[in-house]
């Protein structure tokens, strides 16, 4: 048989558990607008930086695209022909 004072604690135990469980729900929503508030804020530099690095990826495409094609043109065009190293003088 359980006796008063064990079914005392079991009750101080349930009230203790549900006051924990209130003022932790109470931390959840009084944190999620700070939370939401610094995600957006992130969210924003980070797009941001994003858009600012994919201009300047943009940029130096342009600047370097015809010196790029015009040296693998040059490259594809030299011809130098050789005979391979395993041909025999005859």
């Amino acid at each position: 048989m359980a006796s008063v004072t064990q079914l005392d604690g079991v009750a101080q135990l349930q009230v203790a558990k549900a006051a924990a469980t209130a003022k932790i729900e109470e931390a959840r929503t009084s944190a999620l607008p700070a939370y939401s508030k610094h995600d957006s804020e992130t969210s924003g530099r980070v797009e941001a930086f994003t858009e600012e690095a994919i201009r300047k990826l943009q940029q130096r495409y342009e600047e370097n695209r015809e010196s790029a094609l015009s040296g693998i043109i040059a490259q594809v065009l030299t011809v130098n022909p050789t005979a391979h190293r395993n041909v025999k003088n005859t």
